[in-house]
């Protein structure tokens, strides 16, 4: 009779235990008994399982509740039912504070992912494994499960931080929506607990952006022995700094030259996102058409391009552009590029709006024949700065064959 009792008070109890998951807030772990065979009396054998729930990012709205999305840290077999049946033995395994968080979207692909392991039991931890997938939560979409070695230990018995750096093992997140991380620990004891899913989510990067800066397409003058200059970025990543291709066609499309940086790699630098090569071959024919096309690729292997059209004439100064422009003075100087035919003494004036010069940058200094660069750091004769607005740049070169000038506009934006 006493026997009776005590099992119905046990019975009583792990109903009341298993009514339901019993929830906390996010950091807290849910719990839940099941007994699938109570025939006849109270002496067959039964079996109890918890699980922890990781809610703080689920992967799908709503899942917080679903099994998917429940990690169970251990099992308890099949034995006699008796009251040790209401204290489970396995350690609590908790996983806090994941990052990256779901509602941020990433720059790029290079990613550190971090969760911390509260471990509220009185097991050890063995170790952590990740798995990640790149197509959606289903358990079938996620690659294998890797090992990571612990990381910022707080204490072993009760906080584990973990961290992996990806790209890793052949393994990366990529641009959208749809990347998930899923963390798994193992006790001394063996048992296992697995955290929620969390969803990763990274910009999409747009294509590398090449401005084309040389030849100087808006006077279309430009020498028969062309410059040519671009900016090369992209938004986020890097540049592939063997991707860059340069062709000069003619107007009917053939072919004149075709450069590119797997080849020669020092026509593009990477600290710079710049790209400059001249043009070394014969002479282009004077005003012929012809077509620049620029191409780069970044890291992940998105490709940009970026055309222009340019007329090679004779004369003296050619592609004469400043750069940057607009430019802030108080940042940088504002460097003006030009190609002399032959040496040649050279003035640089800077004129305002109604044509009343303000600067004189230099004043007939010698210059030999190709590219030449001369800074103006936007300041007036008396060495104070000039006001934000449009100016206009004068170069100046004299020689035997007489004296020739051109003109291109600037812009000053301080902020």
């Amino acid at each position: 009779m006493k026997k009776n009792i005590l099992y119905s008070i046990g019975f009583c109890l792990i109903c009341l235990t298993a009514a339901g998951d019993l929830r906390a807030d996010m950091r807290s772990a849910s719990y839940t008994a099941s007994f699938p065979s109570f025939g006849g009396g109270f002496g067959n054998t039964g079996s109890a399982h918890y699980a922890n729930t990781a809610e703080m990012s689920p992967a799908v709205s709503g899942g917080a509740s679903s099994l998917s999305y429940r990690s169970y840290s251990g099992y308890l077999p099949s034995q006699a039912l008796s009251p040790a049946m209401l204290t489970i033995p396995d350690p609590f395994m908790v996983f806090i504070d994941p990052s990256p968080g779901s509602d941020t979207l990433q720059p790029g692909t290079n990613i550190t992912a971090m969760v911390t392991l509260q471990n509220t039991g009185g097991n050890t931890v063995a170790s952590a494994s990740y798995r990640i997938s790149n197509s959606g939560p289903a358990d079938s979409n996620f690659k294998p499960w890797h090992v990571v070695p612990s990381s910022s230990v707080i204490d072993t018995t009760k906080i584990i931080r973990y961290t992996v750096t990806i790209p890793s093992l052949g393994e990366s997140f990529l641009e959208g929506a749809n990347n998930y991380i899923e963390w798994q620990v193992t006790n001394n004891a063996g048992a296992q607990s697995q955290s929620g899913i969390f969803n990763i989510k990274v910009q999409t990067n747009d294509a590398p952006s090449i401005v084309i800066t040389q030849p100087d397409v808006k006077s279309d003058f430009v020498s028969m022995a062309p410059f040519i200059a671009a900016n090369i970025t992209v938004q986020f990543g890097t540049v592939d700094p063997a991707s860059i291709i340069v062709k000069i066609d003619n107007a009917a499309g053939a072919n004149i030259v075709t450069v590119n940086s797997a080849a020669d790699p020092a026509i593009y630098n990477a600290a710079k996102n710049a790209l400059s090569y001249k043009y070394s071959g014969p002479p282009l024919a004077a005003n012929g058409t012809y077509t620049l096309t620029i191409t780069a690729s970044d890291t992940l292997g998105k490709t940009g391009t970026a055309t222009a059209k340019f007329i090679p004439k004779g004369g003296a100064i050619a592609d004469l552009i400043p750069y940057p422009s607009p430019f802030d003075p108080k940042v940088q100087p504002i460097i003006i590029r030009y190609v002399l035919a032959k040496k040649s003494d050279v003035w640089i004036n800077i004129y305002d709006m109604s044509g009343r010069i303000v600067k004189g940058v230099i004043e007939a200094q010698g210059r030999g024949p190709g590219l030449c660069e001369d800074p103006w750091n936007g300041t007036n004769f008396g060495g104070a700065g000039l006001a934000n607005g449009v100016y206009f740049c004068e170069v100046k070169a004299k020689n035997e064959d007489g004296e020739f000038k051109r003109y291109t506009s600037l812009a000053i934006f301080g902020k």
